[in-house]
């Protein structure tokens, strides 16, 4: 006697309607909880330019106008704008609006071959997130913080964007994939579940394979269609 084979296709091509329901079904009920139950939230952008002048051994009173020394620095500077000093600093400075940044709130975005440079935060409504990148931007911008920690003997953050650029950012469509991901797994998982426990010999070949016994000659379970 042979092993019972499981026929994938056969049984997600059986399934294909409940498979198909059970997936929309679960991709609507995420989209709902993501409107209903998860906020919004909002990032606020602003564009900078970096500025600096160094003398050494090395450079002779090179300005930042020139690309390579603005990578080498702009990694270093994102370090810096992030670090817990400086939020500490940002904090302080606005302990009366009651103003408090997170650094884990804090993204910066640049090129490789560019000396602007993008700092965001991200915050539960637009108004916060505005006003807190503009309160982080004044800080660091004057703060010894940045200038003591790039080693520059001239630091300076020249505001190419004054204004703020909000985006809205929601977790619709995620969320909805999830849920449609998870119901095609569960579909198709029940639908194999009922196979197995499922013991009735379905036709010829799967009684074949059952007994190993060749069959003859069968019953159609189908009725005939009536002759008109």
């Amino acid at each position: 006697m042979t092993e019972k084979t499981v026929p994938i296709l056969k049984i997600l091509y059986k399934s294909w309607l409940w498979i198909v329901l059970v997936t929309i079904l679960c991709a609507l009920l995420g989209l709902f909880y993501s409107v209903s139950q998860v906020p919004p939230t909002y990032t606020a952008t602003r564009s900078l330019m970096l500025r600096t002048e160094i003398h050494d051994a090395e450079y002779t009173s090179q300005s930042a106008n020139q690309a390579n020394l603005a990578k080498n620095y702009f990694v270093t500077v994102e370090k810096l704008i992030k670090s817990p000093k400086l939020v500490k600093e940002v904090n302080e400075n606005n302990t009366l609006s009651g103003l408090t940044v997170q650094s884990s709130a804090i993204g910066i975005s640049y090129g490789e071959n560019s000396l602007i440079f993008k700092v965001s935060y991200t915050e539960n409504t637009k108004e916060l997130a505005e006003q807190k990148l503009n309160a982080l931007i004044e800080t660091f911008s004057k703060s010894n913080t940045i200038k003591q920690g790039v080693m520059a003997d001239d630091v300076q953050f020249i505001h190419t964007q004054k204004a703020c650029d909000t985006v809205e950012n929601n977790s619709h469509v995620k969320i909805t994939v999830i849920g449609g991901c998870v119901g095609l797994v569960l579909a198709v998982g029940v639908a194999f579940v009922v196979y197995l426990l499922d013991n009735t010999v379905r036709d010829r070949q799967e009684f074949e394979e059952l007994t190993g016994v060749n069959v003859i000659a069968y019953i159609n379970k189908e009725k005939p269609k009536k002759k008109k």
